[in-house]
């Protein structure tokens, strides 16, 4: 086997592990029937090393791309590392992404090879590419089955490729496709380089153990949750867990109590929930036994990132003993670019720049970041490429911040989103939904406003909330009112809002209002109630309902 002491990307340390730690935890899978599979590190680069072989023998184009076209699981993670070893190019596709996304991707790539790990959604993309007789499918296990014929004869039918590559650290490793928010996708193009910076960056800011413990279960299409899960992991021989479903996911973090874990407002929302119920329900609940309900007692470092998370929860939590550490960065980085410092928090702040990288402001406020896992460029796009680097390097991120006198960034806003209303006043939304979100009955905002005199709130409610003002509008129509109220305190004359319409339709992934990373699509919405914007505004309420 080759010489693997350069260690300059992840195949090169699952080899290591393989070596040093080979009958050690590396991977947890459940299944939906309850069933748990556990794999060694020998057994993950075991795995790993047969599925190159097979790609090996269909005789692919040297670096061809290959898709995984999957939810999260071990399988993942083994697809992943084999695509390296056979020498090829892995192409991760969001689980949630319509058939049309799919094909996009997959024709601009040109993939040759797409592992997938559900047959109802892989049919419904080969019906979209029916013309596109090209592309291999071959099947993966999931959460939802242990095996499949595919695997299983992969994995009988081959040996271990015994001449693995072990990809320089300049090579190329990922095209990862963006959330496609402002437009259509971009291919994100990284090095093997670029995950272990992510990993070694963790591993400075909060010293990792072999005793860590992760949970995977946000998408590994997202190149966030493959830096602080599967890169970390890998690089430093952490034992990951793997959730088999959302109507398992409480089962899977007990099983697993992770001490590392990465989240999204969504989510810390939903436990913040589930305490207070807890505590409510049985006042004499402790801290230690709240936080173990939910499998976070043994956590050391929580994270979140993708959307600011309200300042309530923040506060709560800390409370509690876990002190969330909110954090910054952008597929053209890997995600490693800012985050936040135990002990230093700033609520309302993303932290210091992340070791190795630099941060400064341009005229307009807009972040320019130079990290060093920076991309190597947009797939099949010079003209991007050359508009989203200066000619030193930084990554100009769209985003608008202020920086304080510890370096901690704030973020004020998209440059893109910025508004003019008819009065010729420009407006930032971003700021203003974030203060609305601060209030627990507010699950999504949208503040539009480009042709009338003063903005408005188009507003989406937590459920319960939507339950509770569908059955009586009074008492939840005064609440938000209130809101309203005290958010245009804080506003400057322009900014403040006309009024706030409830949303009762769901903003989905599936109605094109969320992208899969579950940001709003700010265009799209707006479109969307184009129509419905004039009557509503000269609505004589202050809230209105829209029940659709």
């Amino acid at each position: 086997m080759n010489d693997i002491s350069s260690r300059a990307s992840l195949q090169a340390w699952l080899l290591h592990w393989s070596s040093h730690k080979t009958n050690d935890l590396a991977m947890v899978q459940p299944h939906v029937n309850k069933s748990v599979c556990e794999l060694t590190w020998g057994e993950v680069a075991s795995q790993a090393l047969t599925l190159a072989a097979y790609f090996e023998q269909l005789k692919l184009p040297k670096e061809s791309a290959i898709a995984i076209y999957a939810n999260n699981s071990a399988y993942w993670i083994i697809a992943d590392m084999a695509i390296g070893l056979a020498g090829h190019i892995s192409v991760p596709i969001y689980a949630a992404a319509k058939p049309s996304l799919c094909q996009y991707i997959i024709e601009h790539s040109e993939v040759k090879l797409v592992l997938h790990d559900d047959i109802g959604r892989a049919c419904a993309v080969k019906d979209v590419l029916a013309s596109n007789d090209a592309v291999i499918w071959s099947q993966l296990p999931s959460a939802q089955i242990s095996e499949t014929k595919d695997w299983s004869a992969i994995q009988g039918g081959f040996e271990p490729l015994a001449s693995p590559v072990l990809p320089a650290a300049d090579s190329l490793y990922t095209v990862a496709y963006t959330s496609g928010s402002t437009g259509i996708p971009k291919g994100v193009m990284h090095c093997m380089s670029s995950p272990l910076v992510v990993a070694e960056g963790l591993n400075q800011a909060f010293p990792l153990s072999p005793s860590d413990r992760l949970i995977s279960y946000l998408p590994l299409a997202h190149l966030a949750e493959r830096g602080c899960v599967e890169a970390a992991a890998i690089r430093f021989g952490l034992t990951v867990y793997f959730s088999a479903g959302l109507d398992n996911f409480v089962e899977d973090m007990v099983r697993a109590r992770p001490t590392l874990f990465f989240s999204i407002p969504r989510l810390w929302t939903k436990f913040y929930k589930q305490a207070i119920e807890l505590q409510t329900c049985s006042k004499g609940a402790s801290d230690r036994e709240t936080l173990a309900v939910m499998g976070l007692d043994q956590v050391r470092c929580a994270m979140s990132g993708s959307a600011s998370l309200p300042a309530a929860i923040i506060h709560w939590f800390q409370t509690l003993g876990v002190e969330i550490l909110e954090c910054y960065g952008m597929s053209e980085n890997f995600g490693y670019s800012h985050g936040s410092r135990i002990g230093e928090v700033r609520v309302g702040y993303v932290g210091p720049p992340s070791p190795g990288v630099e941060c400064r402001l341009a005229e307009n406020d807009e972040i320019m970041v130079k990290s060093p896992s920076t991309m190597l460029g947009y797939y099949k796009d010079e003209a991007g490429t050359t508009l989203a680097l200066t000619a030193d390097g930084f990554l100009k991120t769209g985003d608008r911040g202020e920086i304080d006198t510890q370096l901690r960034l704030k973020l004020t806003g998209r440059t893109k989103d910025l508004f003019k209303t008819s009065k010729g006043k420009y407006v930032a939304p971003l700021p203003i939904e974030m203060a609305l979100c601060n209030d627990m009955i507010i699950d999504n905002v949208c503040v539009v406003g480009e042709t009338f005199p003063q903005p408005v709130a188009l507003i989406q409610l937590t459920e319960s909330a939507l339950a509770s003002v569908l059955r009586d509008e009074t008492v939840t129509i005064n609440r938000l009112q209130e809101v309203l109220e005290a958010v245009n305190e804080t506003l400057e004359h322009h900014e403040i809002l006309a009024k706030c319409i409830v949303i009762a339709e769901p903003w989905t992934i599936e109605n094109d209002c969320l992208t899969v990373t579950l940001k709003i699509k700010r265009s799209i919405i707006e479109c969307r109630y184009q129509d419905l914007l004039s009557s509503w505004y000269s609505n004589s309420s202050v809230v209105v309902l829209h029940r659709a």
